[in-house]
């Protein structure tokens, strides 16, 4: 009896796991990409649709003589959520972010010089 007992905690617990923390996350601020995040670090972070984000690339290692960096910009599609590692479309439905996009990062070398390629795609799509 105790082994069966043991076993559905196991399984509900796993299921919590998977289950986005709504009620906290409705709870904390939300900061648009650019703004200064909170001291504790608890915060919602906005990309907002059709306007530019910035990322930084930066190259480095011990078998560079110089280390480089880049920023590109790029223009979302929609607004993004983000809080860790959970990702909302519309700020109040939650999912891993994984589930809700494929992310990607391929790099390579020619003769040409090098490039790196981040893709980021929203999955159904």
């Amino acid at each position: 009896m105790n082994r069966k007992l043991l076993i559905v905690s196991m399984l509900a617990l796993s299921g919590c796991a998977s289950m986005a923390p709504t009620q906290k996350i409705a709870r904390l601020p939300v900061v648009e990409l650019g703004q200064k995040a909170p001291a504790d670090g608890e915060y919602i972070l906005h990309i907002a649709a059709g306007k530019p984000a910035s990322f930084r690339l930066i190259v480095k290692g011990n078998a560079l003589e110089r280390n480089g960096e880049a920023v590109t910009t790029v223009v979302p599609k929609q607004d993004v959520w983000l809080y860790k590692y959970w990702a909302s479309l519309d700020g109040k439905h939650w999912k891993p972010t994984r589930d809700l996009f494929r992310t990607s990062v391929g790099v390579g070398i020619d003769p040409k010089g090098g490039q790196v390629t981040v893709g980021f795609d929203e999955k159904g799509r």
